[in-house]
């Protein structure tokens, strides 16, 4: 397929946007140093942003940049192509993302912008760190721009611009969405290694019911990503970057990563070491960026991808409209995924064999059966079967997996649907080759499975910490996982029992693709009433598994929010400077686990609300206290 964009029409009243201080000069003249270029001219290069542009010289950096129409292949370059507009650097390849601009802290950048394209281009983030979203260049179609600029405070931001075209979310989300660059203010002396991503994702939305995507990471879609190779023990040290239109909750598989700093472009909140959460999922927002560090400590094969199912399913990927039709292209273990996902690769410590670690001879045997649902909303879902305790019926989401720390155990996962599946266990600490994505997870050639119809796969591990997990498909995952193919793991402290009328657990759902369902809780759109105690502390494990949408959680008792305290995130225990006693309001994306405590001591309109509000849909879980009952005293 290839996809051919028709140029924008614009109309940008340039008198309507101010000019800003931290702007040095723009010119608007034309200069004889540059020629007219046929905006088709040009194919655009992936940029892994491992080599910094411009020409930096006792602490000047001069940079030139270009902003031109090419053509970009997203996957393979003799694959599907389409044309975009992109940043270049001045007479060099047009680049997906820009070129880097990467400099250390008490840099003055001398920045010029030509803009090649046939339309006017509004430019954002020249400018010294921290700054503001009005810090802008506006240049006329065959016109420069220049700026000078210090390069102020150390962090990870980025420049982008726009070309007139459609946005949402205050972004551009199509021809123009791609003109971007990372920008990085390293502090001065010694520096980390580490490496830079960019997010970038064309949309297009002419459809009224839905939307063709193509994501990117460093201007690639999976399986043309760059797979990255590490070695266990070793620090990873990453940067990522989105300045696209849509949000990304960034999962990563088998291990878990630290989060040191936080930004939006325009700034950067580095923290204190004591407050830098461990996660396996983070929701990188709209125009946000993020550092991030880990170890890894299993050697195998992983992915770290964006939870959001839209960015990583070929069934609605521009590049891809055959695949939801095409049985093959799910056989094919790289084919089943699509756009921000990358591999990684851990090999083994020095002198240590790749081989599986040998885990202990399991104390409990289960068995997970996949199977097709009598209801008419969920078409999908799961049993539980445990030695001498007989099989659970099927159900959505599928039946709470309740484990012990350390305590080994193996999971028996029978298909009998009529069509390949697989589980992932979301947020467990395992050995690759169980982790559940089919034709990648594993170590060298041995590789984990498609579970084909009428087969099985087991699957060994000993969960190491006490938490909130998930189980859910890995395969077909828009329309598996949307019909019902999820469920939550429990793992509880040794000598502890799960106890289901103090500790509850909500998981959040939503049936369809994109607006085909509904919002769930607990598997119904109108949940029953709880129960609770008066006064007794309670447990709040919330799951978002949805396939697409962060939702805001609300616990409130006549309209006002109730407070309770953080516990945990991810699965993750919360150190004491972590813990906090605060409004009972929560934003949690998909592929997101919070835990939290809080004790309700009276009665009086109680409600646990979770809501869309870009869908306007809502779900209101309905609380109710036991009464108190006296004792009598004779």
């Amino acid at each position: 397929m290839r996809a051919l964009l028709s140029r924008l029409c614009l109309n940008i009243a340039f008198n309507r946007i101010p000019f800003v201080a931290s702007i040095a000069l723009i010119s608007l003249g034309a200069h004889s140093a540059y020629a007219q270029n046929s905006p088709t001219d040009f194919r655009i290069a992936a940029n892994d942003n491992r080599v910094p542009a411009g020409i930096l010289k006792s602490g000047n950096l001069n940079i030139e940049l270009e902003a031109r129409q090419g053509e970009w292949f997203p996957e393979s370059d003799g694959g599907p192509s389409m044309k975009v507009f992109v940043f270049a650097e001045r007479g060099k390849t047009p680049q997906m993302p820009g070129p880097l601009i990467r400099i250390p802290e008490g840099t003055t950048i001398h920045a010029r912008v030509h803009n090649l394209l046939a339309v006017p281009i509004i430019v954002h983030g020249l400018n010294e760190r921290p700054g503001k979203l009005e810090d802008i260049l506006q240049i006329a179609p065959g016109e420069i721009g220049e700026a000078t600029f210090p390069a102020g405070k150390p962090g990870t931001y980025y420049y982008w611009a726009s070309a007139g075209g459609d946005t949402w979310n205050g972004r551009p989300y199509k021809d123009d969405s791609l003109l971007n660059g990372a920008f990085i203010v390293d502090p001065v002396g010694a520096t980390v290694a580490d490496r830079v991503f960019v997010i970038g994702v064309w949309r297009d939305k002419q459809r009224p019911d839905e939307s063709l995507d193509v994501p990117v990471i460093n201007g690639k879609s999976w399986p043309f990503t760059e797979r990255l190779e590490y070695t266990a023990g070793t620090d990873v040290r990453w940067r990522w970057i989105n300045p696209s239109s849509q949000v990304h909750p960034m999962h990563l598989h088998g291990s878990y990563y630290r989060v040191d700093s936080v930004g939006d472009g325009e700034s950067d909140t580095a923290f204190a070491p004591e407050m830098r959460k461990l996660v396996v999922t983070q929701l990188l927002p709209v125009g946000g960026t993020m550092t991030t560090e880990w170890q890894p400590e299993r050697p195998g094969r992983w992915l770290f991808h964006c939870h959001i199912l839209a960015h990583i399913s070929p069934d609605i990927s521009a590049l891809r409209q055959e695949a939801e039709h095409s049985h093959s292209s799910h056989e094919d273990p790289l084919q089943h995924m699509s756009g921000l996902v990358t591999g990684i690769t851990v090999l083994p410590r020095p002198g240590e064999s790749s081989r599986e670690r040998k885990l202990p001879k399991p104390k409990r045997r289960l068995e997970l059966v996949v199977a097709k649902q009598a209801d008419a909303v969920h078409t999908r879902g799961y049993s539980l079967i445990e030695r001498h305790k007989g099989p659970k019926h099927t159900s959505c989401p599928g039946p709470a997996i309740v484990l012990t720390q350390g305590e080994p155990v193996s999971i028996k996962v029978i298909n009998k649907l009529a069509e390949p599946t697989s589980v992932h266990w979301h947020g467990i600490e395992l050995e690759s080759y169980y982790d559940g994505v089919p034709g990648w997870t594993g170590d060298g050639d041995r590789v984990t499975p498609i579970i084909q119809p009428g087969k099985s796969f087991t699957v060994h591990f000993n969960p190491p910490r006490a938490g909130t997990f998930i189980y859910h498909t890995h395969m077909k995952d828009l329309s598996q996982l949307s019909s019902g193919l999820y469920g939550p793991i429990i793992v509880v402290p040794p000598g502890e029992s799960f106890h289901p009328e103090k500790d509850n657990v909500f998981i959040i759902a939503r049936t369809g693709k994109r607006k085909d369902g509904e919002l769930q809780l607990n598997g119904s759109a109108k949940p029953i009433p709880q129960q609770w105690e008066p006064g007794v502390q309670h447990r709040l494990r919330f799951v978002n598994i949805s396939p697409n949408n962060p939702v805001n959680v609300s616990l409130t008792q006549n309209d006002a929010p109730l407070s309770w305290s953080s516990f945990a995130k991810d699965g993750a225990a919360l150190p004491p400077q972590q813990v906090a006693n605060q409004p009972a309001v929560l934003v949690i994306a998909p592929g997101e686990t919070y835990d939290f405590l809080v004790s309700i001591k009276r009665q009086s309109n109680v409600q646990l609300t979770i809501e869309i509000p870009a869908l306007k849909e809502k779900v209101t879980q309905n609380i109710e206290l036991k009464p108190v009952v006296a004792t009598l005293k004779k």
